[in-house]
């Protein structure tokens, strides 16, 4: 291999590396299509089955999740009744802390001051 061909080599070097990062970007975004693709079909064989059963599953949905929609509220709600309940005890507790500390304190300097 003379100099002349490594050079061209050299050179070439940074233009394949590019055209190698297109490429697997290109390889990347193929290979998604085809995902997207079979799970469209597989959809699509979902719904044909659910239009040939009126008995399907698919059919039940809709007050299922009516059922989940009314289940997560209340859960969600009583979440946030409980953090509320224990930020206020939280706070209450924290009182009680810096009463029993004055508390401790105040005994403190009477008992020094009557010494």
């Amino acid at each position: 291999m003379s100099l002349l061909d490594r050079a061209d080599v050299l050179d070439a070097i940074p233009n394949v590396e590019v055209q190698l990062m297109e490429w697997q970007k290109a390889h990347e975004a193929l290979s998604e299509a085809g995902a997207n693709l079979q799970d469209g079909h597989n959809l699509m064989a979902l719904l044909k089955e659910a239009e040939a059963n009126q008995q399907h599953s698919l059919y039940g949905l809709h007050p299922r999740y009516e059922e989940y929609s009314v289940v997560k509220k209340a859960v969600d709600h009583a979440k946030e009744s409980v953090n509320s309940r224990l930020m206020e005890v939280k706070h209450w507790h924290n009182l009680y802390l810096v009463r029993k500390i004055c508390l401790y304190f105040v005994t403190m300097i009477l008992t020094s001051s009557r010494q």
